[in-house]
């Protein structure tokens, strides 16, 4: 996908030239009090109130974003409103605009900016709101990064990888964290499965959170102030990730299988991935992940885990901040949910879903258990709540 740059070096940039685009067509400006991620700006002419959310991404606005604000509106908070304006600085995907057609609701109203730094509508299309143009931004600092980042590494191909990074992320927005998922893989399997990014809804009836797709040439966290979060899909090849972004790790992930293939391809090879994170980063907290889990307690099973901890033996004795998570503790068990994770790719009828294995089958989801306990576990072990 073509990216751009925007102008703008902070979200607070474009946020103060919409604002003052609206101003100069008589809306009154206010800023919502308090910690209010559904909208960023009110905007009132006379009776008519319009939320207005504001989005300065490198990338057009998918999905997930346009549903999180149209659930926004529905909520009894949004309901106060006549009408949401949700301004792209990069306009937005078409999966989108298609989902705002669909619901034929004149009270979503989706806008981007022009050139000549005209507001201009995309849908519903009954023309400009405004013809006045916005002054030209002033740069401002970076604000300081306060995002935490999260890797997830492999030492071979086939363990997980990228479906444990889309699903941490999910269990990340369940938890109340608009999310972003960073690829650096060069086969780019994010950018394939959630082209759209993803939209996770509450079931308490408050407003869900977004999980955006990002390469890692698109990603500007001072873009993106509500994102607290950064799952980053690592390349295989260790060498290939940014150094910069993987010294700013705080915690890293490395899932494997518990298997006798498994264990004899990747053991010693996780081992020269701790080392070489380490060189680099000596702060994250390390953790080795069993994915595709078999709860049993055979023989086989017992002898395969007591090898894997043979192997991290001296480094848990030698780095404090590394574990081998016990299967038996957190794991991420086998299922089929996460076996045809991604099938919509090949079912037409499915082909624009960009969802996560989180459904439940005979009222229950083994995948958003397991993720949502692995959330837990690493809040438990590290200072993962004090970050955020």
């Amino acid at each position: 996908m073509k990216t751009q740059n925007t102008g703008f070096e902070s979200f607070k940039d474009y946020e103060e030239a919409v604002a003052k685009i609206l101003e100069n067509s008589g809306f009154q400006i206010h800023n919502p009090s308090g910690n209010n991620q559904g909208f960023d700006l009110e905007a009132n002419l006379q009776d008519y109130k319009l939320a207005v959310q504001v989005k300065c991404h490198k990338r057009s606005i998918n999905f997930a974003q346009v549903q999180k604000f149209i659930d926004f509106l529905n909520l009894p908070i949004g309901q106060k409103f006549s009408a949401g304006l949700l301004v792209s600085y990069s306009g937005f995907s078409n999966a989108a605009i298609e989902l705002v057609k669909g619901l034929n609701d004149s009270r979503i109203i989706l806008a981007t900016t022009s050139m000549k730094g005209e507001l201009e509508i995309i849908h519903p299309l009954e023309g400009n709101i405004t013809n006045i143009q916005s002054p030209e931004a002033e740069f401002i600092s970076n604000p300081k990064d306060e995002i935490t980042y999260i890797g997830i590494f492999s030492s071979k191909g086939g363990v997980g990888k990228t479906t444990i990074s889309a699903h941490l992320a999910g269990a990340m927005a369940i938890s109340g964290y608009d999310v972003a998922l960073i690829d650096l893989d060069p086969q780019r399997n994010l950018n394939m499965l959630l082209p759209e990014g993803a939209y996770i809804s509450q079931e308490n009836g408050n407003l869900g959170n977004v999980i955006d797709v990002f390469y890692y040439s698109e990603w500007e966290p001072a873009l993106t102030p509500n994102t607290k979060i950064a799952v980053c899909d690592c390349s295989p090849d260790f060498q290939r990730n940014p150094i910069d972004l993987v010294q700013k790790f705080n915690y890293c992930i490395i899932p494997t299988t518990l298997n006798p293939l498994g264990l004899n391809k990747n053991g010693h090879v996780i081992v020269s991935t701790i080392r070489a994170i380490r060189e680099v980063n000596k702060d994250a907290y390390l953790f080795v992940l069993i994915n595709n889990y078999h709860e049993d307690d055979t023989q086989k099973s017992k002898v395969l885990k007591k090898e894997y901890r043979n192997i991290f033996k001296q480094i848990e004795k030698e780095d404090k901040r590394f574990t081998f998570i016990p299967p038996e503790i957190c794991s991420i068990r086998n299922s089929k949910q996460l076996f045809y994770w991604g099938y919509h790719l090949y079912d037409k009828s499915r082909s624009h879903e960009s969802n996560l294995a989180f459904d439940k089958v005979g009222g229950k989801c083994h995948p958003k258990e397991d993720f949502l306990k692995l959330l837990d576990y690493l809040k438990d072990r590290t200072d993962l709540d004090s970050e955020n």
